[in-house]
């Protein structure tokens, strides 16, 4: 996307569209100052500071990086210095994902996704096979952003939740809803405290992608307290 010795006379933005859900990599290098480089999502999609929600933001001195999982939509890349430095900026689409062995339908035999980080999978729900859970593991505050591709035909919609197993017994408890994402284009996305967590895809019937990723959290604020639902 980028990669230039850039001035920036205080604030300097970029705007970007993606349309596949993948990760950015930022790479700042030879900062003259200190400063901040931020990831912000243009909620409307006009490329105008209007409508958005901040994604991450890394405080820079001299040289750093940083990584995130992105669904596709439009974005704003806001730097905030005074000088020049060197900005690398390069976003990968995550591959198509590999149809795992089937996910069971209980928290106890819930796939493990071993990387939470880069999250590509997918598999079928419906009929006998109604519901998949995976179960991942954050060991420090962090959001998640997780993309839910429906490839079902029919009026009946594939959706997920995420559950926080806290008291470690296996089982999908109200008291333990994170988060739910019911249809519709826009990702599911929250904050995370550290522990066990389960998602289950569920209603429908077919095949189904998920993919995303679970990423350290500069500001637990960022996310916003309380249930999701989408």
């Amino acid at each position: 996307m980028l990669n230039n010795r850039i001035s920036v006379p205080g604030e300097r933005c970029f705007v970007f569209s993606t349309d596949h859900i993948g990760e950015i990599a930022i790479t700042v290098r030879g900062a003259t100052t200190s400063g901040t480089t931020s990831i912000i999502q243009d909620k409307n999609g006009n490329a105008i500071l209007d409508d958005t929600s901040l994604v991450h933001v890394d405080y820079v001195n001299d040289d750093a990086i940083f990584t995130t999982p992105l669904p596709a939509g439009t974005y704003f890349l806001d730097l905030k210095f005074e000088g020049t430095l060197n900005l690398t900026a390069e976003f990968t689409p995550y591959a198509l994902p590999e149809i795992r062995p089937d996910p069971g339908a209980v928290a106890r035999e819930a796939a493990t996704l071993e990387n939470p980080a880069s999250v590509r999978t997918g598999g079928y729900v419906g009929a006998l096979d109604d519901k998949d859970l995976y179960r991942f593991h954050v060991a420090q505050p962090s959001s998640f952003v997780f993309e839910l591709q429906d490839e079902a035909e029919g009026l009946d919609t594939i959706s997920m939740t995420i559950h926080a197993d806290r008291n470690g017994n296996q089982l999908l408890e109200a008291d333990e809803f994170v988060a739910q994402k019911f249809n519709g284009p826009k990702p599911l996305s929250g904050c995370a405290e550290p522990g066990d967590y389960v998602i289950s895809v569920f209603g429908g019937e077919g095949l189904y992608t998920l993919s995303g990723g679970v990423s350290p959290a500069e500001d637990s604020a960022i996310c916003g307290p309380g249930p999701h639902q989408q």
